[in-house]
């Protein structure tokens, strides 16, 4: 079954998706964690009362992480899902 090119081609459909938003996400997230860490001042810098740049970054990660598993989502309903059932098919027909 690996060596299908059906299963092949999802393989390469899915690591061409996750790899760069993962990517993405993971240097957003070490980012903020980075600017907490080193950056405290411009953290710490009001933008709305009590609510600072650094408030603003993490409601901005968690607003990323829905969005991206929003994305995936769909995108494995439309792109994944079809080529995983083209692989399950030409599994089937060669037994």
């Amino acid at each position: 079954m690996v060596h299908e090119p059906s299963f092949r081609e999802l393989v390469s459909a899915k690591t061409r998706f996750v790899v760069p938003v993962g990517v993405l996400t993971l240097g957003a997230y070490l980012g903020v964690t980075a600017l907490a860490g080193y950056a405290r001042g411009f953290m710490s810098q009001s933008v709305v009362g009590a609510f600072s740049v650094g408030y603003l970054l993490i409601f901005g990660v968690y607003v990323m992480t829905w969005a991206v598993a929003l994305v995936y989502v769909r995108v494995a309903n439309r792109r994944f899902d079809p080529k995983a059932a083209e692989a399950i098919a030409d599994l089937e027909a060669r037994r």
